[in-house]
């Protein structure tokens, strides 16, 4: 397992098996026809160039669903406590003496790459936890930061979050703006990870730290050019090149495409056009959102829009 595996569930989880990232939902006592988008999390400005017809079907909606209500600032708040609480990793849990040891060596590394005291600071948490943390401090560091959202500084290079993007444009525009999961739900899908995985997971981080920086600018760059070709074959092949193990893919992807199913489904009942927009990877596959939602009787049918932007 290699330390792509952080980084590519924050850029988009997985990836889809159709050659489109927007998507009609349409069934029968359905009086308005909604809409499915794959969106990545994190891109560079091409990403957020849709084109006319995109944007007019868009602000035809009535409301505009997330994978988290990004306007809700006080929930994103709680949030942080939430995950400072239940992300604090127990002093006393019992390990085997060959983590201890890796433990030990992670927390060298971190000291020789940052500093003792943010090494220790770091091994406080899950390790899940850490690995992000550790990768946010390195971006800092290395003056990648990303600044705060808004759609001014999406056109920055490598700064671009569509998510946050199109919630602003929804809420200019009056447009109802929800989300499908609480950051609740985001948090426990990460914790759900078997914890021999995730320790594994930050000590290949940590370990490859000299050649992590470049491989997330790779990845980065990778990413954003197979989704804007819509290539399937291509994102297949990446998602499979990053050895995600089973049980991590089913806590983050799988198990949430179910949850975000329901979501969907109790507010097609308003009779309102709605606009979805979730990480491209859970659309595809046997059991992605594409698939279940055919499976419930919905028509779910492609409709093709233009990159503004190459």
């Amino acid at each position: 397992m290699k330390q792509k595996i952080i980084i590519l569930f924050l850029l988009l989880s997985s990836l889809p098996s159709f050659s489109q990232l927007l998507w009609s939902i349409e069934k029968k006592g359905l009086k308005k026809t909604s809409y499915l988008y794959g969106t990545i999390h994190e891109g560079d400005s091409s990403v957020i160039s849709w084109d006319e017809d995109f944007m007019e079907l868009f602000y035809s909606c009535e409301m505009f669903m997330g994978e988290m209500d990004l306007t809700q600032t006080e929930q994103l708040n709680n949030a942080m406590n939430y995950l400072t609480q239940e992300g604090t990793r127990d002093p006393n849990e019992v390990i085997s003496k060959t983590l201890a040891d890796s433990i030990s060596l992670i927390e060298q590394k971190i000291a020789a790459e940052l500093d003792e005291e943010t090494a220790k600071q770091l091994l406080t948490v899950k390790p899940i936890l850490s690995a992000i943390q550790l990768s946010v401090l390195r971006k800092i560091k290395n003056g990648n930061a990303i600044s705060e959202p808004s759609i001014e500084n999406q056109t920055k290079p490598n700064s671009v979050r569509p998510d946050f993007v199109l919630t602003e444009y929804a809420q200019n525009a009056g447009i109802n703006v929800r989300g499908l999961e609480t950051p609740e739900d985001q948090i426990n899908a990460l914790f759900k990870i078997p914890m021999h995985i995730q320790w594994k997971a930050l000590y290949d981080d940590v370990m490859h730290q000299d050649t992590t920086i470049h491989q997330q600018k790779d990845i980065l760059e990778d990413l954003t050019k197979a989704y804007k070709m819509q290539d399937i074959n291509q994102l297949n092949q990446f998602i499979n090149d990053q050895e995600m193990p089973i049980e991590m893919a089913r806590e983050l992807i799988v198990v949430r495409n179910y949850h975000m199913l329901s979501g969907i489904e109790e507010v097609l009942l308003d009779e309102e056009s709605i606009f979805f927009a979730v990480g491209a990877g859970h659309l595809g596959g046997k059991e992605g959102l594409i698939e279940l939602l055919k499976s419930r009787g919905y028509q779910v049918k492609p409709v093709y829009f233009k990159w503004t932007l190459k």
